[in-house]
């Protein structure tokens, strides 16, 4: 599938914004309520491919959920994990690091299936996985566990993926015994675990933080159904409000619907946006009449290169974009494909050691590029096309619905014309 993103016109009038819900928090949720006792009841919740296929993982251990016009409500299992499936399929690793350590619950073998991709992203934590006592086998697109999560005391790499990590803290309150994780700076993600806490509390599952580094888990707790509301996506409100640059000083705020701030997750890029680029009070933005020259920003949040490097190209100087850690498998391939994509649109973007060089300038021509499956790249990629002076084609832009279903219904809601392509 391609999609064309058109500029914002002139004339476009953009009056409100739907900020959409955090994916990430969503998930963490989901588990965590199918984990519960009776019914909990989810507002603002995310909609995309991710979340399907978390909700039909949670009705595989025996959990139920429904639908109403305001809320996901879901009926959990009490902890007690019957898996009727022994083998899952998944079309990203993300769904599978949070549920791995839930699933093995159930005491019996279980598989997950997916793509190659999917299965090397897993393989690089089969140690994690080992040391929590879980027995892993990879065959070719298949990984395969055998024997339940036990309660531990190590150490893991601060730096190891946030969703490895949030799985175990769901996981490791309903064992016997307590379990202690210490975390070895240096810790790129702090604000993302204060969120995991904050949500499990919710629950009433208290994982303690005595220190920077150090969680304590106690063992033979159980999970509470509550009423939550889900916050907002940061890093995808913010590259929507790049989209206020285009507006003349003088125009109408636009209002901000569905916006909840409830937790410590926080975008990295959303603070330079809203400090630079926009001002944002009361749930409404506007431009700024005179815009902040930045010179450096710091990348600090996965998968937020490809906005970072789209907004260095909207400032009025060249942008240095700091901490990319080119070693990560997954920067690096951003960073490759956001090079080509710079190419094809006559962009100009350069990096030396862990730093980004990016030089302002605006797309003056329609061009097809290739965002190579990653749906982060997908949507920064129509984010400059609206900020453009000509449409972009994106290919491949199919992938936009693993995180979320309805980007592109968003973009439409505010006036932005955008055309899918069916190219099969």
């Amino acid at each position: 599938m391609k999609a064309k993103v058109y500029p914002i016109d002139d004339n476009t009038k953009l009056e409100t914004i739907h900020a959409s819900a955090s994916s990430f928090c969503s998930l963490i949720e989901i588990i965590a309520a199918s984990l519960a006792k009776g019914q909990t009841r989810i507002r603002n919740i995310a909609k995309s491919d991710e979340i399907d296929v978390a909700l039909k993982w949670i009705k595989s251990y025996g959990a139920s959920y429904k639908y109403t016009k305001t809320s996901l409500i879901i009926t959990g299992v009490e902890g007690k994990i019957e898996l009727k499936e022994s083998l899952l399929s998944c079309p990203t690793s993300r769904v599978a690091k949070l549920f791995i350590p839930i699933l093995s619950l159930a005491g019996k073998p279980f598989g997950i299936q997916g793509h190659r991709g999917v299965i090397a992203r897993l393989e690089k934590y089969e140690k994690i996985y080992s040391d929590f006592g879980m027995t892993v086998y990879f065959e070719n697109n298949v990984v395969r566990f055998e024997k339940s999560v036990k309660p531990t005391v190590t150490s893991i790499d601060g730096d190891t993926d946030i969703s490895v990590v949030a799985g175990l803290m769901i996981a490791l309150p309903l064992l016997y015994n307590d379990s202690k994780l210490r975390l070895i700076a240096p810790i790129r993600k702090e604000k993302s675990y204060k969120t995991i806490l904050k949500i499990l509390k919710r629950f009433r599952v208290d994982v303690k933080h005595p220190s920077t580094m150090g969680y304590d888990i106690d063992g033979e707790q159980h999970y509470y159904p509550c009423i939550i509301t889900t916050e907002s996506d940061e890093m995808m409100l913010s590259s929507l409000f790049l989209m206020a640059t285009k507006l003349k000083d003088g125009a109408m705020p636009i209002r901000i619907e569905n916006y909840y701030k409830n937790s410590e997750e926080c975008s990295k890029l959303f603070e330079y946006v809203k400090k630079n680029v926009v001002s944002f009070k009361r749930n409404r933005i506007s431009p700024r009449k005179k815009q902040t020259k930045i010179g450096e920003m710091e990348l600090t949040l996965e998968n937020t290169l490809p906005f970072f490097m789209i907004f260095a190209t909207t400032q009025n100087l060249e942008n240095k974009i700091s901490h990319v850690d080119f070693s990560k498998g997954r920067v690096k391939f951003q960073y490759q494909r956001m090079e080509s994509v710079f190419m094809k649109l006559n962009l100009s973007c350069d990096y030396l050691d862990n730093e980004v060089l990016v030089q302002p300038k605006k797309v003056t021509k329609k061009v097809q590029v290739d965002c190579q499956n990653d749906p982060y790249i997908a949507i920064a990629l129509s984010i400059l096309a609206t900020l453009s002076d000509a449409p972009i084609v994106i290919k491949n832009a199919q992938c936009v619905y693993n995180i979320n279903s309805n980007f592109f219904e968003l973009l439409r809601s505010i006036g932005i014309k955008v055309d899918i392509i069916d190219d099969n």
